[in-house]
C-alpha cells in the first residue's frame, strides 16, 4: 500500500511539472463528461426512467381511437364499466390534468399545480406517504381533504411535520391536508409535477373525460386485456351522449397502452430531440476521449528517453506502467468530478430552455444507471489514455534511446499511426456532426421562410380581456365598433378586424360538416372553424378565391353564412361551392349558405398540411368583449404598432384590456421554438466537438514539428523553399481530412434517420451540406495547423546544425 501511495505522490508531482498537459486533459474531460452527463440527466427521466411506483411494468392507460385520431382520455361512464367489468385489471384509477391555481395556506397565497384524482389513486400505485396518510379507498369522493406533493411540502411549507393537519383553501373551499406524497413521485405525467392532490368526484360532478390508468392482473398482457375489455368498452360507448359521428371517429376501439415510464406529452414533443442530442454528446465524449488519448500518446513518446533511463536503473516495467496509469487516473478523476459539477448547471439550463406553456419539472439527479455509465467511460479513459500508450512506449524502448539521450521520433512509428487514427476519428465525427447540424440549420431556415397562408409579419394580434362578465344589450357591439374604428384611424394601420382566436394561438374548435341539400348523403368532413368579423381576410392577407367575405350586412338575426377554405370546399361541395349550403352534424345550428372560398392557411403548425377549415360570421349579439383584435400594418413590421394599439383599448372600450400582444410572426415562430432550441444545442455541441478536434490536430502537428525539427532545419539549410516546408508540415492534415471524409459522411447518413421528424423540406444529405461541412472543417484544421506551421518556418538552420 505504501508503494502505491508513493506512486500517487510521484504522479502528482509529475503532473504539476506539466501544467499545460494536465489542464488540457482535465478541461477536455470536463467538457466531454459535463455535456454527456447533462443530456443524460434529461434523457434518463424523459425516455428511460420508470415510474417510482410498485411494479411500473404492469401499468397501462385505457383510452380510445378511431379513424380520425386517438384520445388520451375516456368518459367517466366507460371508466366505471371497465373498472368493474373483468378480472384482467387489478385496479383502476382516474385523474384530471393538473392546472395552476392560487391556494391559500395559513393566510399566505401560493401558486400550485392542483390535480384531481380518484381516492384509490395512491393505493393502485402502491405508494406510501412521506408524512401523514394518503387517500383511502373508503374516503368520500367529495371529502374536504388534500394531499400535497413532497416538493411543495419541502418548499412552500418548509417541510414542517405540522403542515399535516393545516388547511389549504382552494377556490374558496377549505381542505384539510392529511398527508404528503412520497419523495421522488411527482405524479404520473413526466415533466409536470403535482403540488396538491384533491379527490375527484365522479358521481356528483363528473367531468366529460378522465385520464384512466389501470394495473394489469398478474399474467395478463396489455393485448389480452384489450381483447377481454373491448366489448365492455363498445357497450359503454354505445350509451354515450356524444354525437354518433364523434363516437365513430374517436371511439371505434379501445386502446390499452403500457406506461411503465408514465404519461408524458413532453416525451412526445422532445423525445426525438433528446435522442438526437444524446447521440451527439456520445460522439462528443468519444472525441474528448480520443483527444486525451492522443495527448497521452504524445506525452509517452516524449518521455521515452526517461523511461529508458528508469529501466536501465532497474525499475520494473509493471511499476512504470502503474505509475503512468495512476497519473491518468488522477487526471480522469478530476476531469470527471469537474464534468459532473458542470452537468448540474447545464442540465438545469436545458430544462429551463424547454419551451412550453408551463414550466417543465424533471428530476435530473444522477441515478445508478448514470453512475454506471460514468464508471464505464472512466475505465475506458484509463485503458485508452493510460495503459495502452505506456505499454507501447515500454515495448519500443531500446538501449539506443539511452545512448543517444533522445527518444525515438514519432514519424512512422506505431504511436504516430495511433495518434493519426485518433485524429482521423475526431475529424470524421466532426464532419458527421457538422453535416447533421447543417441539415437542422437548413430546416430551420425553411421553417422561417415557409408560406403559412397569411402575412404573418404585418399583422399584430391583441388578445382582449373584458373586466365585466356581461354587458347590457347592444353595449358590447357598440364598443367593438368604436374599437375597430379607433384602431383603423391609427397612422400606419392599413386595416383591422376581430376573430374569436388567432391562428397559431394553440386554440382550435372541431366539428363535423355535411352538405345541406342534394348531397346530404355524403360522409361528414371533420372541420375546424372560428368566427371572424368583416375585414378579417383583408387584414390577415388571405386571398379570396371565389365569392365574398363577411360583410356588415351579415349581422346577428340574418340568415347564417360561411366562408370555406379551398381544401374543404373541394372535398365537401366540389368546384361550385358558392351559393350552396352546409350544416353541422353536431348541435342544432341551422344550415349556412357558403358565400365565399378562400385560400388555405396553416393554423397550428408550419409543418401541418392544410386543414379543413371554415369561417363563420357573427350570428349572436355579443354580451362581452372577447377574442383577438387583429391589426394590419402598412409597413413590413407590425411590431412597431405594439406600443400604440393597447392604450386605445381603455379609451375606446372602457373596461377592456390587452391580455397579450404579439405579432403573428412571433406566434408562428413560437410554433417551431423546439426546432430553434434543438438546432442551437446541436450547433453548440458540434462547435465543442470541432474545437476538441482542432486541439487534436494542433497537438499532433505540434509534436510532429518538435520531432522533425532536425529534419526541417537540415532541409532549410539545403535550400528548401517555404512552400515545401508548408507541405511537409500541413500535408498530413489534408490527408487526415480526406481520410475522415468517407466515414464522416457514412456516420452522418446513419444519424439522419434520427432527425427525420425535425427536418422540414429537407430530403437528406446533399453535396452542398457536405461541402459546407468540409469547408468549416478545413478552416478549423487550418487554424489548428497555423501555430505549429509558424514555428516550423521560424526554425533557424544554423542553430540546428550547431546542435547536431
Amino acid at each position: 500500500m505504501s508503494d502505491i501511495w508513493r506512486d500517487v505522490t510521484i504522479a502528482w508531482r509529475r503532473l504539476r511539472r506539466t501544467p499545460a498537459f494536465s489542464l488540457t486533459t482535465i478541461a477536455t474531460l470536463a467538457v466531454g463528461v459535463g455535456t454527456c452527463a447533462s443530456v443524460l440527466r434529461i434523457v434518463d427521466p424523459l425516455l428511460l426512467r420508470t415510474l417510482p411506483v410498485r411494479s411500473p411494468a404492469s401499468l397501462v392507460q385505457l383510452h380510445s381511437a378511431g379513424p380520425l385520431a386517438a384520445l388520451d382520455q375516456i368518459e367517466p361512464a366507460a371508466f366505471a364499466r371497465l373498472s368493474a367489468a373483468d378480472a384482467a385489471l387489478a385496479g383502476t384509477l382516474a385523474e384530471m390534468p393538473g392546472s395552476a391555481r392560487d391556494v391559500v395556506i395559513e393566510g399566505r397565497t401560493a401558486r400550485a399545480t392542483v390535480q384531481r384524482v380518484t381516492t384509490n389513486y395512491f393505493a393502485v400505485l402502491g405508494l406510501r406517504p412521506a408524512a401523514g396518510r394518503l387517500f383511502h379507498e373508503d374516503d368520500a369522493s367529495d371529502a374536504a381533504i388534500a394531499v400535497v406533493g413532497a416538493a411543495f411540502w419541502n418548499g412552500t411549507l418548509g417541510g414542517a411535520p405540522a403542515a399535516v393537519g393545516q388547511t389549504v383553501v382552494l377556490a374558496g373551499r377549505p381542505l384539510t391536508i392529511v398527508g404528503v406524497a412520497p419523495r421522488g413521485f411527482p405524479g404520473l405525467t413526466v415533466g409536470a409535477a403535482t403540488d396538491v392532490y384533491v379527490p375527484l368526484d365522479l358521481e356528483r360532478r363528473p367531468p366529460q373525460f378522465v385520464t384512466a390508468v389501470a394495473r394489469l392482473a398478474p399474467g395478463v398482457t396489455a393485448e389480452a386485456a384489450r381483447t377481454r375489455l373491448d366489448a365492455t368498452f363498445l357497450a359503454a360507448t354505445a350509451e354515450s351522449s356524444l354525437p354518433e359521428v364523434e363516437r365513430e371517429q374517436l371511439m371505434a376501439r379501445l386502446l390499452v397502452t403500457p406506461i411503465p415510464r408514465g404519461l408524458s406529452p413532453l416525451r412526445d414533443r422532445f423525445g426525438t430531440a433528446a435522442r438526437i442530442l444524446g447521440a451527439i454528446v456520445v460522439l462528443l465524449l468519444a472525441v474528448a476521449c480520443a483527444n486525451v488519448g492522443g495527448l497521452a500518446i504524445a506525452r509517452a513518446a516524449g518521455e521515452q528517453g526517461d523511461l529508458a533511463v528508469e529501466l536501465a536503473l532497474g525499475a520494473s516495467p509493471w511499476r512504470l506502467a502503474r505509475r503512468r496509469v495512476i497519473e491518468v487516473g488522477l487526471l480522469a478523476g478530476v476531469g470527471f468530478a469537474s464534468g459532473l459539477v458542470v452537468s448540474s448547471w447545464v442540465s438545469t439550463a436545458l430544462v429551463s430552455w424547454m419551451p412550453g406553456d408551463a414550466p417543465v419539472s424533471l428530476d435530473s439527479s444522477l441515478d445508478l444507471r448514470a453512475a454506471a455509465a460514468a464508471g464505464g467511460v472512466f475505465l475506458a479513459v484509463l485503458v485508452l489514455c493510460g495503459w495502452l500508450p505506456v505499454r507501447a512506449s515500454l515495448g519500443s524502448t531500446r538501449p539506443a534511446a539511452l545512448a543517444s539521450g533522445r527518444a525515438a521520433g514519432l514519424s512512422g512509428s506505431s504511436r504516430s499511426r495511433g495518434r493519426r487514427f485518433l485524429v482521423v476519428a475526431q475529424l470524421a465525427i466532426s464532419i458527421a456532426l457538422l453535416t447533421g447540424s447543417g441539415l437542422l440549420a437548413r430546416s430551420l431556415v425553411n421553417l422561417g421562410r415557409a408560406n403559412v397562408g397569411f402575412d404573418a409579419g404585418r399583422v399584430l394580434a391583441v388578445s382582449l380581456r373584458d373586466t365585466l362578465p356581461s354587458r347590457p344589450a347592444g353595449q358590447a357591439a357598440d364598443l367593438l365598433a368604436r374599437l375597430l374604428a379607433a384602431a383603423r384611424a391609427v397612422p400606419g394601420v392599413a386595416n383591422a378586424s376581430l376573430a374569436s382566436f388567432a391562428p397559431f394561438s394553440g386554440r382550435e374548435i372541431g366539428v363535423n360538416v355535411v352538405p345541406a341539400g342534394p348531397n346530404e348523403g355524403r360522409p361528414p368532413s371533420h372541420t375546424f372553424f372560428q368566427t371572424v368579423w368583416p375585414g378579417y381576410f383583408e387584414t390577415m392577407g388571405i386571398p379570396i378565391v371565389a365569392g365574398r367575405a363577411c360583410a356588415p350586412a351579415d349581422a346577428p338575426g340574418t340568415p347564417p353564412v360561411a366562408i370555406l377554405g379551398r381544401r374543404l370546399a373541394d372535398r365537401l361541395l366540389g368546384a361550385d361551392s358558392v351559393g350552396r349550403a352546409v350544416r353541422f352534424v353536431e348541435g342544432n345550428r341551422p344550415p349556412m349558405t357558403v358565400v365565399g372560398v378562400v385560400d388555405d392557411a396553416r393554423y397550428n403548425a408550419v409543418r401541418e398540411a392544410p386543414l379543413n377549415f371554415m369561417y363563420l360570421c357573427p350570428q349572436t349579439a355579443a354580451t362581452a368583449i372577447r377574442g383577438v383584435l387583429l391589426v394590419r400594418s402598412t409597413g413590413p413590421d407590425a411590431g412597431e404598432l405594439a406600443a400604440t394599439i393597447p392604450p386605445l383599448l381603455s379609451a375606446a372600450a372602457p373596461g377592456v384590456t390587452a391580455s397579450d400582444v404579439s405579432t403573428m410572426g412571433a406566434l408562428v415562430a413560437a410554433s417551431w421554438s423546439n426546432d430553434r432550441v434543438v438546432t442551437g444545442l446541436a450547433g453548440t455541441f458540434t462547435g465543442v466537438v470541432l474545437f476538441l478536434a482542432a486541439i487534436g490536430v494542433y497537438g499532433l502537428l505540434s509534436s510532429s514539428v518538435t520531432g522533425q525539427r532536425r529534419e526541417i532545419g537540415v532541409r532549410l539549410a539545403l535550400g528548401a523553399s517555404r512552400s515545401r516546408i508548408v507541405r511537409l508540415v500541413a500535408g498530413p492534415v489534408t490527408v487526415m481530412l480526406v481520410a475522415g471524409l468517407v466515414p464522416g459522411v457514412a456516420l452522418a447518413a446513419a444519424l439522419t434517420p434520427l432527425m427525420r421528424d425535425l427536418l422540414f423540406e429537407v430530403d437528406g444529405i446533399d453535396p452542398a451540406t457536405i461541402g459546407i461541412a468540409l469547408a468549416v472543417m478545413a478552416v478549423a484544421g487550418a487554424a489548428a495547423a497555423a501555430p505549429p506551421l509558424r514555428r516550423a518556418l521560424r526554425t533557424d538552420p544554423a542553430q540546428t546544425l550547431r546542435s547536431e
